[in-house]
């Protein structure tokens, strides 16, 4: 099961695949979440990011399955949650584990910590990277969506954002006191 899931996984990173082909697993579901959101932390950190904590990830982790149960509730479609919640969990470890060695090279941003070293040269291409990254998210998350809501792409990728901007927000409200530098499930490595 673990390999197909993998294969799965990667098919749907080149859009190519479906969450409707991954199996019914809550459990392997929420691992991947919580991995995602280790490595989100863990990225963040490479770049200087101290909005990022525990608590913050907790929160973002438990937006997502919530989102993603309202969402799918809404259309009608709440049997398609355990598969959608995996391909969405899946396809952010893989994110974040690209992203991982290209934040390692960035390292501290002085944007994020004022006290970190100017960047090299090569970091600004190593940010496009980066930002590459997370428009291959954005349009990844939004063909899970359309797939799971039976949408066109376009309405996928605006679910992705309203979900990221309303995530942004809650968390900035209730979490991060003003500071919504730490979701992690929106589409950003």
């Amino acid at each position: 099961m673990i390999n197909r899931t993998v294969s799965e996984i990667v098919r749907i990173c080149q859009l190519k695949g479906a969450p409707q082909n991954l199996p019914v697993a809550p459990g392997l579901a929420l691992a991947l979440l919580a991995l995602a959101q280790g490595l989100g932390l863990a990225n963040a950190a490479q770049l200087g990011a101290s909005g990022q904590n525990l608590m913050t990830a907790l929160a973002s982790l438990l937006f997502t399955v919530l989102a993603t149960r309202l969402v799918l509730q809404f259309r009608g479609k709440p049997e398609r949650f355990w598969q959608t919640l995996l391909a969405l969990a899946g396809t952010a470890v893989v994110f974040a584990l690209l992203a991982f060695p290209v934040a390692a090279m960035i390292g501290p941003l002085p944007a994020v910590d004022p006290a970190a070293p100017a960047p090299l040269p090569v970091a600004a291409p190593l940010l496009l990277v980066i930002m590459a990254l997370a428009c291959w998210r954005l349009v990844v998350s939004g063909h899970i969506w359309r797939n799971a809501l039976e949408v066109p792409l376009p309405v996928g990728i605006l679910i992705v954002l309203a979900l990221f901007l309303t995530e942004l927000v809650l968390l900035a409200t209730f979490i991060a006191g003003g500071d919504a530098t730490g979701a992690g499930t929106g589409p950003g490595p």
